[in-house]
């Protein structure tokens, strides 16, 4: 059952394309019918479909990758996902999370994922901190917004929008920072204390923090704060 809920439903589809081959194939001489009449089809047809399984989860668990370390080094390298590292499938070298600044994804050659590898914290003055997989969702200025996933686990099927959605929770990030902060809605919190966290980070531009305690910008309109900082708070 784990194997299942693990699956996408692209990589279902992957392998019952595959399956059906294979039982096309098996039915050459006969009628599929006849071939699931025979006491061991079924137990065949199983066994067909873990391989199936087996070797499409291996694929899934190989990706084709540039890392650029926080050195500015780039390497390019098959590896695999393991905890908070990535591990070369060459060289068995191991690529810690904690050195790594960016990871793109190589698919046929092309460039199909870029991550950054983020430190976040709720506030400035918060102990507690956690490191992300990201994507960038929108920069302007020395400002960039992220939408991150906590899960280190990299894979082909990583689900997070591409673009700004103010459904997932949010992070800002100075490009010169060393935190990016939460300023969206958080999971089992909800949207309270945005209004802090927004005054918290723009801490350097009273005029927006007026405009956000007499509400005429909403704190929900983040894309059209960090633009007002830009033309109106770094001059």
């Amino acid at each position: 059952m784990l194997l299942w809920k693990n699956l996408r439903f692209s990589q279902l589809g992957f392998v019952l394309i595959k399956l059906s081959a294979k039982l096309s194939q098996l039915s050459i001489a006969q009628p599929l019918g006849k071939i699931f009449e025979k006491e061991n089809s079924m137990k065949n047809v199983k066994l067909l479909i873990l391989l199936l399984l087996f070797f499409n989860l291996y694929s899934y668990s190989q990706i084709n990758v540039i890392i650029k370390f926080k050195d500015n080094r780039e390497i390019t390298d098959l590896v695999k996902s393991k905890g908070k590292k990535l591990i070369s499938l060459k060289n068995k070298n191991k690529y810690n999370y904690d050195d790594i600044s960016e990871i793109k994804v190589i698919n046929e050659k092309t460039i199909t994922d870029h991550f950054y590898i983020v430190d976040t914290k709720l506030y400035s003055s918060s102990r507690k901190k956690q490191k992300g997989l990201a994507y960038k969702v929108y920069s302007k200025g020395e400002i960039e917004l992220f939408h991150i996933r906590f899960s280190l686990e990299l894979d082909k099927n990583y689900n997070f929008p591409k673009y700004y959605n103010p459904e997932f929770e949010t992070f800002i990030k100075r490009k010169n920072g060393r935190y990016a902060y939460n300023i969206g809605c958080i999971d089992g919190v909800g949207c309270v204390k945005i209004k802090e966290r927004l005054k918290d980070f723009f801490n350097d531009c009273p005029n927006l923090i007026q405009m956000i305690n007499e509400n005429k910008i909403n704190e929900r309109e983040i894309i059209k704060i960090i633009d007002y900082y830009n033309e109106s708070c770094t001059k």
